[in-house]
């Protein structure tokens, strides 16, 4: 087994917070709650009003499947002594086995996290389908399903493969390189961002054209904004 410097990286400015594990925790627990409520309520609701499952449900239980994954490999790497704690305390006090275990748990989520939070996105959509009629609105939708697709995927595989070899993912005291990580999520988030974006401006022309008051019009987008965020 390689060793670790015990030198470590200096203190920060927050280094006198100990431990801050139980955000992640709390965060993690209170989501897979949240989370399995409204698409319990969402399959409810459908069953009782006699309603037709359709393929954005199926999109969504498949979210919650992925998001309740997600949420349990965070909850599983707090059974770890060392996540939570600063790097430096990490270093001089955790055995080399148990560091080298947690960063191949930390391998994990990233790998997790695409089709956990682009599935949501793609149920959405496939439930605007229904209701979007202009062509350039198709096109839009199907534009949007592509990209969130290929930017998953890619995102997973350049997260299983961004060190080579691989164990250099968990381990720099071998011989290794790795792509600019920070830069691709930091390409993510952009993406991510413009991709919610659309999505709350998508429905908003055929909300506009509704028969309908005003206050009516500003209600069921209120509750369109509330479903895509």
């Amino acid at each position: 087994m390689s060793s670790v410097s015990q030198s470590g990286p200096p203190p920060t400015p927050v280094h006198h917070i100990p431990y801050n594990g139980y955000l992640l925790r709390n965060v993690a627990i209170a989501f897979t709650v949240l989370e399995t409520i409204f698409v319990v309520l969402r399959f409810v609701s459908k069953k009782v009003g006699r309603i037709k499952y359709g393929g954005d449900d199926w999109l969504m239980g498949a979210a919650l499947i992925l998001c309740l994954g997600f949420n349990a490999s965070a909850l599983v790497m707090l059974r770890f002594p060392a996540q939570g704690h600063h790097i430096a305390d990490i270093i001089k006090s955790t055995p080399q086995a148990d560091i080298v275990t947690l960063a191949k748990f930390n391998v994990i989520a990233p790998i997790l996290y695409p089709p956990a939070a682009n599935v949501s996105r793609l149920a959405i959509l496939v439930f605007y389908r229904r209701m979007l009629l202009k062509k350039t609105e198709w096109i839009a939708l199907h534009v949007m399903m592509v990209v969130l697709v290929l930017k998953a995927s890619m995102v997973m595989i350049l997260a299983g493969v961004s060190c080579r070899p691989f164990a250099y993912t968990w381990d720099k005291t071998i011989h290794g390189t790795c792509l600019d990580t920070d830069r691709l999520y930091q390409i993510e988030l952009a993406i991510n961002v413009a991709c919610d974006v659309c999505l709350l401006l998508l429905p908003l022309p055929m909300i506009w054209a509704l028969h309908v008051n005003t206050i009516t019009k500003i209600g069921v987008l209120i509750t369109f904004l509330t479903g895509s965020i």
